[in-house]
């Protein structure tokens, strides 16, 4: 493989890097206090491409009212549950506080995760966007999960953690997400209710704030339309438009020529390799996961310095008005 961020280290050294990683991959926590304290109380933001006053306005009152509650969420995030509320501030509010606890935004690519995402059941499709909305792709094989062996709740958060990875910037956040659902090989051993009702509970926004713009159903068995009745009630009339029962010559439709370069070859007439796909994935992750600890670890060095500093010079200025009272 030619990938910078091909794994190169030991399975205890790569365990020691996620173990010294604490950063979430979206982000819920609160900044430091010191960081509140300092932070105005009318924060103005720039302007985005494409971005609306009215749309600026609501990100600024989320932002400053965040900021006044104590607890300051990233820009990402507040962008990302405005943008799958309309802009409507109260709505974007009162989900803000509902997810404050929500573990399934803060997933990290370590452990049992990571191992669930080495199965190659779900990962995204680098590089590839639909054609109606430019959403990026995510291909998903459930006759990867065997509901014998595999944990439901595994399956959910190797969702949960695409999504959040897909959702990071507002143009992602815009143009939403989509699924490519091959169901070859799929059989009735490998279908189990529980896991296909909590994956509409996500692909609905009832878990994590992302819009599904479209889920391909890839060319499904005979008998899948029984299951496909049942799942159906369980939808709502906005989402089931955008899911589509279809077949491989039919994905033209919906991606731009040479689509078969980003697809993994257990599509016909597709190249790539899924186990590379993954893996490429996995490790890129894991990269910017640390990267990005690493930066929040200098910050809050940088932080605890300027306190020793502000400190040590309150302690002389102290000293000082003693001297002079005597």
């Amino acid at each position: 493989m030619s990938n910078k961020f091909t794994r190169q280290l030991s399975s205890s050294s790569l365990n020691r890097q996620l173990s010294s990683s604490s950063l979430n991959t979206c982000p819920l926590t609160p900044s430091s206090s010191n960081e509140l304290e300092t932070r105005s109380a009318t924060f103005t933001p720039p302007l985005t491409p494409g971005q609306t006053a009215g749309e600026k306005q609501c990100f600024r009152h989320l932002k400053n009212w965040s900021c006044a509650s104590g607890i300051s969420y990233e820009d990402s995030l507040i962008h990302r549950f405005a943008c799958y509320y309309n802009y409507d501030l109260e709505d974007a509010k009162v989900a803000l506080e509902q997810n404050q606890d929500n573990h399934l935004l803060r997933l990290q690519m370590r452990g049992s995760l990571m191992r669930q995402f080495d199965k190659g059941a779900l990962f995204p499709l680098s590089g590839l966007k639909t054609k109606a909305d430019g959403s990026e792709v995510v291909y998903f094989r459930p006759s990867r999960f065997d509901p014998d062996t595999c944990l439901t709740s595994l399956l959910i958060k190797n969702v949960c953690y695409v999504l959040n990875d897909l959702s990071s910037t507002e143009e992602q956040c815009r143009n939403g997400v989509a699924f490519v659902a091959n169901m070859k090989s799929f059989s009735t051993k490998h279908y189990h209710e529980e896991f296909w009702l909590e994956l509409l509970d996500v692909l609905q926004g009832k878990v994590v704030p992302t819009t599904i713009s479209l889920f391909l159903i890839l060319d499904p068995p005979t008998w899948f339309g029984r299951i496909w009745r049942n799942l159906k009630t369980q939808m709502s009339p906005e989402f089931a438009k955008k899911v589509r029962l279809t077949e491989t010559e039919d994905l033209a439709d919906y991606f731009h020529k040479g689509y078969q370069n980003y697809m993994p070859g257990d599509i016909a007439g597709c190249w790539c390799k899924a186990s590379e796909m993954v893996e490429d994935y996995v490790d890129k992750r894991i990269f910017l996961e640390k990267q990005a600890s690493d930066k929040k670890k200098k910050i809050l060095y940088r932080e605890m310095i300027l306190e020793d500093k502000w400190l040590e010079e309150l302690e002389i200025s102290l000293e000082t008005i003693k001297t002079l009272e005597v």
